[in-house]
């Protein structure tokens, strides 16, 4: 069916750089795999290279991973020289953030007491535009917190003291972490191009030779896929965007990333709890840099923020699977059939066979990726900088 997963956090990257299915490698010895008789990887393993816009930083398209440039690369560096080529947004870490609900209602207050607005109150046109940020926020959430730095403006333009409004210890701390950010942006986003059951089946009961052939047919498939992506999503745009104005688009010299081919879904317990080897499931990442070069020299973000990869998702994997189903039948003599509402499946396999596996159906073949904070809905923050001794 094909989805996308966006990447923010290096331990996401760490996750797509392995080649392991899961937790096969942790399973006890006396369990046999499914994996057992399919075929060997082919040499330099199953990470390769991908996308045109890889000759840009001295890469070249189906040639091995090398993990180091691949981290590089999803950190919007170059990889070979680590250049910085794109800027990952940053935010003012929580640590320098105090709850916004005291300011605001002392804000509210004086103004009262003076007899006017608090628009009148704080005058400028900044001062005020900061205020109104804040109360919006508490419109949304009582519990919304601004940068302290923010807060210190507005109390100083009101005629406030924040020491009269916090308590030392938690003002201190703001105070002390004000210069402290955390990196926020997309680093990339994951496209997994999955396939029916009856496939992978065939793939695993298969003798080596005609498994070969499936497997290579369906990594050809996928770089066919990987070429309509680059022509649908690999966009950069210029100029601003939003409040009645257009930014224009750019093109490129194509896609950065790499592949990541799995050949069984993740182990899931038995009903007794004994771990149960994943189910024969051929399936590939393509993990893509949130970066690429315009035809005008600048390096960008692509896809309008990554969504656009997301949106293709779907037809990506529609067309990797016709052209393998193609393939299939012109150098195996494959048949498929397809039910009304159901994906096209390869005859010969029993249909109570074909069922996805739970595992399968769990959307990932590797650990579930960190989930955001509930308050930002963004990943973990990085870790902040030590703060500084006392002079």
């Amino acid at each position: 069916m094909g989805w996308a997963t966006p990447v923010y956090v290096a331990a996401q990257v760490e996750y797509r750089l392995t080649e392991q299915c899961g937790h096969d490698e942790d399973l006890e010895e006396d369990l046999v795999l499914p994996t057992a008789d399919l075929p060997v990887p082919a040499p330099g393993g199953d990470l390769r290279w991908a996308g045109d816009g890889l000759a840009e930083v001295g890469l070249v398209p189906g040639r091995p991973v090398d993990p180091a440039a691949a981290r590089l690369l999803m950190d919007g560096r170059h990889p070979g020289t680590g250049e910085r080529l794109v800027v990952r947004k940053r935010h003012v870490h929580p640590a320098a953030k105090l709850p916004a609900a005291p300011l605001a209602a002392a804000v509210t207050e004086a103004a009262r007491a003076a007899g006017g607005s608090a628009e009148e109150l704080l005058r400028t046109v900044k001062v005020v535009a900061r205020f109104a940020r804040a109360t919006r926020g508490l419109a949304r959430d009582d519990g919304h917190a601004l940068p302290v730095t923010d807060a210190d403006t507005i109390a100083a333009a009101a005629g406030l003291a924040l020491e009269d409004l916090y308590e030392a210890g938690e003002l201190e701390r703001a105070r002390r972490a004000s210069g402290w950010r955390i990196e926020v942006g997309l680093r990339g986003v994951d496209v997994v191009l999955d396939l029916p059951k009856s496939i992978s089946l065939a793939y695993a009961l298969a003798d080596p030779a005609t498994a070969a052939i499936i497997e290579a047919s369906w990594l050809e498939a996928v770089g066919e896929a990987v070429d309509a992506l680059q022509t649908w999503c690999a966009y950069g745009m210029a100029g601003h965007h939003g409040g009645g104005r257009t930014a224009r688009r750019v093109e490129t010299s194509g896609l950065l990333g790499w592949t990541v081919l799995h050949r069984t879904a993740r182990p899931v317990p038995d009903p007794s709890g004994r771990p149960h080897p994943g189910d024969p499931h051929l399936h590939v990442h393509i993990c893509l840099a949130h970066l690429a070069r315009g035809t005008d020299g600048k390096w960008r973000t692509i896809a309008a923020g990554g969504k656009d990869l997301h949106r293709h998702a779907r037809a990506a994997n529609e067309l990797a699977e016709a052209r393998l189903r193609e393939k299939l039948i012109t150098r195996l003599g494959a048949r498929f059939t397809r039910e009304p509402g159901e994906a096209w499946e390869l005859d010969g396999i029993p249909p109570g066979c074909a069922r996805p596996s739970p595992a399968a159906t769990s959307r990932c073949a590797w650990p579930p990726d960190p989930a955001p904070p509930p308050a930002c809905a963004r990943p973990p923050p990085c870790a902040p900088p030590a703060p500084s001794p006392p002079r």
